[in-house]
């Protein structure tokens, strides 16, 4: 495919080439300066970091998944940022004419993952 190129493949979903400079679903993709370094390039590395230590500690199964899931997204996007500056998207819904923003499955597993682990802190009993 060709840059900014599309292939419908259902009526909600389109397979897109696009490059995005930001974080998750494009957000925060005219950032610049200290900013941009702190948000874009140090802040994934922590949640990198604190994640997979608890995707280890952890002594529940399904906290460890969510843990390595979010580790796993964000390393994936961390390396792509790294080594091109910029991530590939490819995931296009719609309905109709309302899109929602391009996305890559690390950003969906960092978003699964960061959903689930506030509905099972809010729903399991401590």
């Amino acid at each position: 495919m060709y840059l900014n190129e599309s292939i419908d493949v259902l009526p909600i979903l389109k397979i897109v080439f696009i490059y995005n400079t930001g974080v998750a679903f494009g957000m925060l993709a005219g950032i610049k300066g200290i900013a941009r370094l702190i948000l874009i390039d140090t802040l994934p590395i922590l949640a990198i970091i604190v994640s997979g230590y608890y995707a280890f500690k952890s002594q529940n199964t399904l906290n460890s998944i969510l843990m390595g899931m979010l580790s796993g997204g964000a390393l994936g996007n961390l390396f792509e940022r790294l080594y091109y500056g910029k991530v590939t998207d490819f995931l296009y819904f719609h309905i109709k004419n309302h899109y929602w923003p391009a996305f890559n499955i690390a950003d969906s597993a960092v978003t699964i993952a960061i959903t689930g682990i506030i509905l099972e802190s809010i729903l399991v009993k401590k």
